[in-house]
């Protein structure tokens, strides 16, 4: 679950965009960092995958699941974060699969 937000320079009290506060916004702010989890989990599943035919269209699964999930992570850390830099070399990697 850690893997979208937290650690130093991420998103503390109020960083995230909209900058929500109170109760309602560290629920609000979990539900999209577990949301974000998923959605790359699931990308990642389709990636490692994208040899198997019996899926489909994997590769194309796992980018619409990565463009979801770095939608949530620009919110809530912005364009410039370094997780966010790192989740689009990613989303690169996976154009290049597609291209190969």
């Amino acid at each position: 679950r850690g893997s979208v937000g937290g650690g130093e320079g991420g998103g503390g009290e109020g960083g995230e965009a909209g900058g929500e506060r109170g109760r309602e916004g560290e629920e609000l702010r979990a539900a999209r960092k577990e949301a974000a989890a998923a959605h790359y989990t699931l990308a990642g599943f389709f990636t490692y995958h994208h040899r198997r035919t019996d899926l489909g269209e994997t590769l194309s699964l796992a980018r619409a699941h990565l463009e979801k999930a770095l939608s949530l992570q620009r919110g809530m850390l912005g364009e410039r974060h370094v997780a966010t830099l790192c989740s689009e070399l990613v989303r690169a990697q996976v154009l290049l699969l597609r291209n190969t």
